[in-house]
């Protein structure tokens, strides 16, 4: 235990180390004059041009702008995320009609012919083995463990099967025809059941969740959809857009419940949200049940905050990461307490210095356990573990399949809420703590 720590407590902190001394090197910055305040209907721009992607993982010539749209971005497609709540009360998407973050093309818009007939247009594709998606690709339609991808930097898609093997690319509505000659010709089913999606945290990838996935899926029977997102490219509330659009198609699950892991709690927060605010009664999609936080950077984060400012972290990290320092004013706007019963995880040695010295308290290296706890919550867990080995514990892996499926992350069955009252919120990141 002690190697693993000084492992990789030391990296981190010598990173942290490193970049405060660059930070505080720096003249103070003037306050910023943004509004604090984001739009609850986000906009995405209409699908421009295919371009190619021979390896699968390419990239193309347009480059994205400050909010992650390419620079094609002429007309814009306006995303909502509906209520789904019918009048006898059973759950079931609603009657109007969709309009998704990849477009309003979905399987129940092609026959056999017209599918054939769009198809048909696709770029030439050879079956190629992909890593699943990297940082430029996000997720935009799951049917079965099939997915729909589209890249951020060219805006266009491509339809991979389970094992990542790339079928087709292209448009979204081309990617879709086939996925709908693929449903005929393999008889694919669409995801059904108890439907569990799990989101990485910042600059992380997939694979960060598959331990936890595995385990949920083996063990408590639920379809997982492990969701991956450019969360180095893009805001929170346009990754949230992503994530409405992947649970606008759920028709047929019949319960939805997230587990997210660092930053992927604040995506889930903030579709919450705005699901919130757009649906006619103010209630959320009522397959939505469970929520578990797995090192939620809920206030904010003072590391990003010690490491924003600097050119090199800025540009590499991208916006959502400024938005957990120091513009955590203008997203903390947005995220209220989740409408649905929720459990946090934080990691910390249980003392007041836990895993990283610069931090004032303990903490799991990264976040803050003042920073992870939430009011509201209906179990808090401590564990003593670092933030990057929270989806590889045993321990976790075990109090997240109970609570989503008994409600309590311990065996024992006691709950330790947090109330809604609770006066030991975590203060916003501030300047003034990143030295």
């Amino acid at each position: 235990m002690f190697v693993f720590r000084f492992a990789v407590g030391v990296p981190c902190i010598a990173l942290v180390v490193a970049t405060s001394i660059a930070v505080a090197s720096e003249p103070p910055r003037q306050p910023s004059t943004r509004s604090t305040r984001t739009p609850a209907v986000v906009r995405r721009a209409a699908p421009p041009r295919a371009v190619a992607d021979s390896q699968g993982d390419a990239t193309a010539s347009d480059s994205p702008n400050s909010e992650g749209a390419t620079t094609s971005d002429a007309a814009q497609i306006e995303t909502t995320i509906s209520d789904a709540t019918a009048s006898d009360g059973k759950a079931r998407r609603p009657a109007a009609k969709r309009q998704t973050f990849g477009g309003k093309v979905d399987l129940a818009s092609f026959t056999t012919a017209s599918a054939a007939a769009v198809a048909k247009t696709a770029p030439l594709n050879l079956p190629t083995y992909t890593f699943g998606g990297t940082e430029v690709w996000g997720d935009e339609l799951f049917y079965g463990k099939w997915r729909i991808q589209r890249n951020v930097l060219t805006n266009h898609c491509r339809l991979l099967d389970p094992d990542n093997l790339r079928h087709a690319w292209g448009s979204y509505e081309q990617c879709m025809a086939r996925l709908k000659q693929l449903q005929t010709e393999r008889h694919l089913s669409p995801v059904r059941g108890k439907v569990v999606i799990a989101l990485h945290g910042l600059a992380a990838h997939r694979a960060m969740m598959t331990p936890l996935v595995e385990h949920l899926e083996k063990e408590g029977g639920f379809i997982v959809l492990n969701v991956t997102y450019p969360s180095t490219r893009g805001t929170i509330a346009q990754h949230a857009q992503r994530l409405a659009g992947i649970v606008e198609h759920l028709d047929e699950a019949t319960e939805i419940d997230f587990v997210a892991h660092s930053m992927g709690n604040l995506v889930v927060r903030y579709y919450l949200q705005v699901a919130v605010e757009n649906s006619e009664d103010g209630r959320i999609d009522p397959r939505i049940k469970r929520f578990v936080m797995l090192g939620p950077p809920n206030h904010g984060a003072h590391c990003a905050v010690a490491l924003g400012g600097n050119p090199i972290f800025d540009n590499v990290m991208g916006e959502a990461a400024q938005q957990l320092g120091r513009r955590w004013g203008e997203l903390a706007a947005r995220l209220d307490t989740p409408p649905c019963e929720f459990a946090v995880i934080a990691g910390g040695l249980q003392n007041r210095i836990g895993w990283n010295p610069l931090l004032e308290g303990d903490d799991d290296g990264l976040v803050k356990v003042d920073e992870a706890r939430l009011a509201g919550a209906a179990d808090f867990a401590l564990l003593d573990l670092h933030h990057v080995a929270m989806t590889f514990s045993s321990t976790a892996r075990d109090y997240t399949l109970r609570f989503l499926t008994e409600g309590r992350l311990r065996a024992d069955g006691e709950r330790q809420p947090i109330p809604r009252e609770d006066a030991q919120q975590a203060k916003a990141p501030s300047r003034s703590t990143e030295r």
